[in-house]
């Protein structure tokens, strides 16, 4: 079975989660050079940034449309720049076996003895009689955070018929549940189960999630001397076997309970233990990547009221509209406001080292050039990028990159429309046609340098507007850039004054990216000998980042991202809004921004917790105690009107 993610958030709501800066609300391309698989047409993003980078926060990217799909419906929101971490996903995946199994060492426990372990967590499970089993060896590749992966373990799974004698396709999904098993310790390190008799659309309560995961978690014995109540987030799996086939779906809330050391959660050490509307435990997850030992006392820590006035001092909001609010409702399912709203968003917040009472960045910096915050006035020429066919859309695209196709194979794809901003992507992607022979290296006659290995376009299927290119620009590394910044900057505004509605048009250029430079800088104690191809090779690209001003006011979810080659100066890439805006309400009789600011600290709290930084697959040397705004109680914005916080969720 193959999967995907898909991350039931919008693009605008991941921004205020994971940057504070906003992304485009509609369909979102991969990093420069990057394949942009389907991130780009589910109305979601795939942020590729180097794990556990401050304030950024990474979410699984979809792959190719499976012809049976497993999908995460929601995740809880993180806020930004904090340390807590998302609910893991919502199944356990069986791994495919390699051709030839390996061999446990002398210490492993056996299979009977891993199977035994699982049935004696459930009673027996007398019902999945059958079971499939196969030794992993672990892969110190995996990551540091990958605590199970990295470790060898014993992945079983069990079914109520005998797989091996199943003829024909099943009519539906069976009851299955899958565990893996540490093959050295005996303990259960993670298991999902998928029953059809417990699908429903219904989230659970949360009173009940929480006495069930915590009577199962004293029947599992917990890794942690100590834990605490991290969370309570919903989430579901939507499954459909073949196309024609009923949809499944389960809905489940996600507890999370983070080890505490000395009294002091430490999230990036717990367990999540996913309860459905009637109780059962159906998935749980370990996650004991780092010794909570060498976490430092907290005996000198600032006070809490101290933290407060340095975490205030680095808190910035700013007045935006928000053409598509939502929120998360009781059930966990993302819900669209029925107006637009103009709010003071947080666009920075940060940490502070409990010890030092400095800024806690976790070793890791920024470029100081790369937020502009420049307004300019554009005159827009009104040119429309349209095509109302995959025929029409196809010569569109070659026309503007000025490149031939033909040698491409291309495929349509036209994804489900986006449940919060109703957009519903057509998608075309071009891939070089493989070699009758053994592959060629690029450059070759059959991969020349100058062609990239695929494009990917996205359009509205209802008006057939064109939001999205996304080109592969790896050929383009090791060529040095013939334009400068500003001169790129030049070129995006044209582009811009091309397709803007007529007359005059006030925009915001938010960001500019060198990708020749890379983002974020490595922290001193990151080793780049360890890992040569972690950091992503110098490409000569350009990206400008625009929103347009209302009233001299941004507005958050109307993105225009602009890529333009350094080589040649030509748009190799772009994200655009649909040209439909609401109207905005008047900035008048607001709050000012000091009355917003105190706002928002009255009533975001703030907590004192452990992180550990990791970039890459290595972590520092050493943990670290830090105050910030607690991330399960996050603001979505100060209303500017009535001065009210509002909140993501209404759970």
């Amino acid at each position: 079975m193959k999967r995907f993610y898909k991350v039931a958030v919008s693009a605008a709501t991941l921004a205020v989660l994971s940057t504070g800066h906003p992304v485009p609300s509609g369909p979102v391309h991969a990093a420069p050079g990057e394949p942009p698989g389907l991130a780009a047409v589910s109305g979601s993003t795939s942020t590729s940034v180097p794990a556990g980078t401050p304030g950024l926060a990474m979410t699984p990217g979809p792959a190719a449309a499976p012809d049976s799909a497993t999908t995460p419906d929601t995740v809880a929101p993180t806020a930004a720049g904090q340390t807590g971490n998302p609910p893991a996903p919502s199944a356990v995946p069986p791994t495919m076996p390699p051709a030839q199994a390996p061999t446990p060492p002398p210490n492993a426990i056996s299979e009977k003895e891993a199977e035994a372990k699982v049935r004696a967590l459930f009673d027996g499970l007398a019902e999945l009689p059958y079971v499939t089993a196969h030794y992993l060896p672990g892969d110190p590749r995996a990551g540091i955070l990958d605590d199970v992966g990295s470790k060898p373990t014993w992945e079983l799974t069990f079914f109520t018929t005998n797989p091996s004698k199943s003829k024909g396709t099943p009519s539906g999904p069976p009851d299955t549940l899958h565990a893996r098993v540490d093959a050295i310790t005996g303990a259960i390190l993670e298991f999902s189960r998928m029953n059809p008799a417990w699908t429903g659309d219904r989230q659970p309560d949360n009173q009940l999630a929480l006495q069930a995961a915590t009577a199962f978690l004293q029947k599992i014995a917990s890794p942690f001397r100590d834990q605490g109540l991290e969370r309570i987030g919903g989430g579901g799996i939507t499954q459909t076997a073949t196309p024609g086939t009923k949809t499944l779906q389960w809905r489940f809330a996600v507890v999370t309970f983070s080890e505490k050391v000395h009294g002091i959660p430490f999230p990036q050490n717990s367990v999540d233990i996913r309860v459905d509307q009637f109780g059962h435990v159906v998935g749980m997850q370990i996650m004991h990547p780092f010794d909570s030992s060498k976490l430092p006392e907290p005996s000198g820590a600032i006070s809490s009221a101290e933290a407060q006035k340095r975490l205030a001092a680095h808190l910035q909001l700013e007045k935006m509209y928000l053409t598509t609010p939502f929120h998360l409702d009781a059930s966990g399912q993302l819900q669209k406001g029925d107006r637009p709203v103009l709010g003071y968003f947080p666009v920075q917040q940060g940490s502070i080292d409990a010890l030092s009472g400095k800024p806690f960045t976790g070793g890791f910096s920024i470029p100081p050039n790369l937020e502009m915050d420049k307004s300019l006035s554009i005159t827009g020429q009104g040119q429309a990028l349209q095509a109302k066919d995959k025929d029409a859309a196809a010569r569109l695209v070659a026309d503007f990159l000025h490149m031939d196709l033909s040698g491409m194979t291309l495929q349509e794809q036209t994804p489900p429309p986006d449940t919060l901003s109703g957009f519903h992507p057509r998608v075309l992607t071009w891939t070089l046609r493989p070699p009758a022979g053994p592959p060629a290296p690029q450059g070759s006659a059959v991969y020349p340098a100058a062609q990239p290995s695929h494009i990917n376009a996205v359009f509205d299927a209802d008006t057939g507007q064109w939001l999205d290119l996304n080109v592969d620009t790896r050929m383009l590394q090791g060529k040095p850039a013939v334009l400068s910044m500003e001169q790129g900057e030049a070129k995006a505004l044209s582009f811009l004054q091309q397709i803007l509605p007529k007359g005059s048009q006030a925009v915001q250029l938010l960001w500019e990216l060198d990708s020749s430079k890379p983002l974020p800088s490595p922290p001193d104690w990151f080793d780049p000998a360890k890992e040569p191809n972690f950091m992503p090779e110098p490409l000569p690209v350009y990206t400008y980042t625009f929103r347009p001003l209302v009233q001299g006011v941004p507005v958050l979810d109307r993105i225009y991202n602009v890529q333009v080659d350094a080589t040649t100066g030509r748009i190799v890439g772009f994200i655009l809004p649909p040209a439909a805006s609401p109207a905005l309400p008047d900035d008048r009789d607001t709050i000012t921004p000091e009355q917003a600011k105190a706002a928002f600290l009255q009533a975001q709290p703030i907590r004192l917790v452990y992180t550990w930084p990791v970039f890459g697959n290595q972590a520092a040397p050493q943990g670290q105690l830090v105050y910030e705004f607690d991330p399960n109680h996050p603001i979505q914005y100060i209303d500017a009107f009535t001065g009210k916080p509002v909140l993501f969720t209404t759970r």
